[in-house]
């Protein structure tokens, strides 16, 4: 079985060139893929960042519309006490605290749904829809080959 090997003759050295240009090639472009995905991954982790941001100040905006509503809840519960055992009285008050709390929960709400609608990620989301149609016309078999 080893004697099949014995005889045979040594590749020339041209082939030996072209498999090491081979290998460079894949190793620029091995390099090429690792620079690009690390900018790709900054280019994320800026953009995750600046998302994170936004989402934070939403949910301290719906937090404290949330407790908004739960005080407008609680007034609005004494206010119906009141209305009913006095007829009149402390209502003004009650009821002026009411709509102060019921227009500063739809004012935060207001605000947490203007935030809501950025879109996660664009710019990194278009950078992989560019390498996907780059990638695609790499791959695309050329019409003027045989």
């Amino acid at each position: 079985m080893f004697g099949l090997f014995k005889n045979k003759p040594a590749p020339p050295a041209e082939y030996k060139q072209q498999a090491m240009s081979a290998f460079e090639g894949v190793r620029a472009a091995a390099a090429q893929v690792s620079e690009h995905l690390g900018a790709l991954s900054e280019l994320f982790a800026a953009e995750l960042q600046e998302y994170m941001q936004v989402q934070v100040r939403r949910i301290c905006l719906l937090a404290a519309a949330c407790v908004l509503l739960a005080g407008a809840y609680l007034v609005a519960c004494a206010l119906l006490s009141v209305v009913l055992q006095l007829w009149l009285g402390w209502i003004g008050a009650l009821s002026t605290v009411l709509v102060l709390h019921l227009l500063g929960a739809c004012v935060l709400i207001l605000l947490a749904g203007k935030y809501g609608r950025m879109p996660f990620a664009p710019a990194t989301i278009q950078e992989l829809k560019n390498d996907k149609q780059c990638l695609a016309l790499m791959i695309k078999p050329d019409a003027n080959k045989p």
